[in-house]
């Protein structure tokens, strides 16, 4: 394809026809929607965003569905420059400029005084969507709610609209599917889940201000986490029926099942160790506590970062006592040679 021809785009002069388009394609292709993506080269939610006309359809991508999906070549479409809609867009940003202000402002100062005179005297008082709260479910205290903040201290995130919990999508697979269901349960709102792109990462996100208020009620922090040292809340740290469903949380995400290999006289030993890593002082010190106090023995190594129980034995009975909602753990100790251990469903 030539160079020039790169970023000019398919359009639909009829909307619907664009709609039945990606319909008919996902049909054709294997997978629908995310064999569309992949073979594209894009995310799944692009692909919706064409089936819905929100955005138009790179050429090369275009001609190479075709191919794929052997089906003839719409007539109804037009081939336009990849910014040819800037043009409309800029005159309706413009036409709404001269409503909300009654002129264009000549600089970027006049710009946002303008902006702060229309905010404080009208915008504020909107009846906007976008600025209502959504509704979510605020539950007592109880182990669920403990278990869900230890899984956000150990890999979840707060900030000022949303909350965060970042898994593994491959070795996570399961226990994000679990995660999604208690975040439900507890507050009545479906989480989204997505994958980073180019990593192995994804993201299980809910944007609502209420529950980051509710969160920080309950002694999670908001913003980064180390810099504020952070630590297990009091009410649950004063509570072993809700300090083990908290460590269980942490563990499920912060934690793993390690294999340590020793050669001695030309023979490897290997040997399980129920590791849980964090740069927090305050959130180690409370984890040993919370073994020790258990009757657990637990080793404090590398460099103060690593909570460790060395002893077989007490890694079955950490599992049997406390368990675990992450199945991955126990297939790492099935794997080592260690029986008759199930997660929790």
């Amino acid at each position: 394809m030539p160079k020039s021809d790169i970023q000019k785009r398919v359009k639909f002069l009829d909307q619907n026809e664009q709609k039945e388009f990606i319909e008919l394609i996902k049909t054709r292709i294997r997978n629908g929607a995310v064999g569309i993506a992949k073979i594209s080269g894009v995310s799944v939610r692009q692909i919706s965003d064409w089936k819905n006309a929100k955005s138009t359809l790179p050429v090369r991508v275009f001609e190479k569905l075709l191919v794929l999906a052997k089906i003839p070549r719409p007539k109804n479409i037009k081939i336009v420059g990849r910014y040819a809609h800037t043009k409309s867009a800029g005159m309706k940003g413009f036409i709404a400029i001269i409503k909300k202000y009654g002129e264009f402002p000549k600089n970027e100062k006049v710009r946002k005084e303008n902006w702060w005179k229309w905010w404080k005297s009208k915008g504020k008082y909107q009846d906007r969507e976008i600025f209502k709260r959504k509704f979510i479910k605020t539950p007592e205290r109880n182990t669920d709610l403990a278990e869900l903040c230890g899984i956000i201290i150990g890999d979840g995130g707060i900030t000022r609209r949303q909350v965060k919990i970042t898994l593994n999508c491959e070795t996570d697979r399961i226990y994000s599917e679990y995660v999604m269901k208690l975040l439900t349960k507890l507050f009545d709102v479906k989480p989204s889940i997505h994958n980073i792109r180019g990593s192995k990462a994804l993201n299980i996100c809910i944007s609502r201000s209420d529950l980051v208020d509710f969160l920080v009620k309950q002694g999670l922090k908001l913003g980064n986490k180390l810099k504020q040292n952070v630590s297990i809340p009091q009410w649950i740290m004063k509570s072993q029926k809700y300090v083990f469903p908290c460590v269980r949380g942490m563990m499920d995400t912060d934690g793993c099942v390690v294999l340590e290999i020793h050669r001695i006289k030309n023979k490897n030993y290997t040997y399980c160790r129920l590791n849980f890593t964090s740069a927090s002082p305050a959130l180690v010190d409370q984890v040993v506590h919370v073994l020790e106090t258990a009757g657990f023995h637990p080793k404090i190594r590398r460099g103060g970062r690593s909570v460790q129980l060395e002893k077989i034995d007490e890694i079955w009975e950490y599992f049997q006592r406390i368990g675990t909602s992450n199945p991955k753990h126990i297939d790492r100790l099935r794997r080592s040679g260690s029986r008759g251990l199930r997660h929790r469903s």
